[in-house]
């Protein structure tokens, strides 16, 4: 996706609040903004949203003299999603179509995201996860291609969040699965690490995209990934980083399952803000 004026606004959100998450005084948030601002001078219209957000995150972390600002953070949302498995999996096993309540439970975990903001409420999202009504619905296509498929590609996107994927990632046993984290710290995004921690190596191979960016550039991947990308049966790609990174590439089979947590996303896709959607890749046209 290219750059949006409106992004700017979120990027020097997203600056104080990793100043604020690492610690620090006053001096070293002014630190994280100044780093922002000054870099937003090199911005062109056209210019990728994924690829100038991870400069600018490298830049927010010199800034704060930390690797991982939002490592605090991840660390209590993973605890949260630990302390609450039992609810995901029961929450999983109900409703009539299995593989459409793990859909759902998958999209419910979505809620968390410090990247899009950081007031959410995680119980609620996955007890009322079963209601929700797809503003964007391909679930048919996605069924008969989950059906087909014999490899698949899962893009993996913020710790905690993680954990509502293993219901569906269980429904993949017998098919060759890669999950994919990301290369490096970056917001709240999950890496190998809290990948491993999750336990997801019970239900897939575990890899990383060789970049911190906070999403799946796809001519930056790691050249394992990035052939895995294009010759898997089926990609299934989670949360709205990983969309703004794809959204311009189709490919058969390859499917956004994720929640809208801006207006410029919601305006692209004509959707309400906080809606969620199940889309296949290329049948939406987005309102630039």
């Amino acid at each position: 996706m290219r750059m949006h004026v409106d992004c700017l606004p979120c990027y020097f959100r997203q600056a104080y609040q990793a100043a604020l998450f690492s610690g620090g005084d006053e001096a070293r948030h002014w630190d994280a903004v100044r780093a922002v601002a000054s870099y937003i001078m090199d911005i062109n219209p056209g210019d990728d949203s994924i690829d100038f957000a991870e400069r600018m995150h490298n830049r927010i972390k010199e800034a704060l003299g930390s690797d991982d600002p939002y490592r605090k953070v991840k660390e209590e949302y993973t605890e949260m999603a630990e302390g609450i498995e039992g609810l995901i999996e029961s929450v999983a096993a109900a409703g009539g179509d299995s593989l459409l309540s793990a859909v759902k439970v998958a999209i419910a975990g979505n809620v968390i995201d410090f990247g899009a903001g950081g007031s959410f409420d995680v119980e609620s999202a996955i007890s009322g996860a079963l209601e929700y009504e797809f503003a964007i619905d391909h679930y048919d296509a996605f069924k008969a291609a989950f059906a087909r498929a014999e490899s698949v590609l899962y893009i993996g996107d913020n710790t905690g969040e993680i954990y509502f994927d293993k219901p569906l990632l269980r429904l993949l046993k017998g098919k060759e699965v890669t999950f994919v984290a990301r290369g490096g710290p970056v917001l709240n995004d999950a890496t190998i690490e809290y990948a491993e921690r999750a336990g997801l190596s019970e239900f897939a191979r575990l890899t990383d995209t060789g970049v911190s960016a906070p999403g799946f550039p796809p001519k930056r991947v790691r050249p394992e990934v990035r052939a895995k990308f294009e010759s898997v049966d089926m990609v299934i790609s989670k949360g709205q980083g990983n969309f703004e990174s794809l959204c311009d590439h189709v490919r058969p089979d390859m499917f956004f399952l994720m929640k809208t947590k801006c207006e410029l996303v919601s305006r692209l896709l004509g959707t309400n803000l906080g809606d969620i959607v199940l889309m296949e890749s290329g049948r939406v046209n987005l309102n630039e």
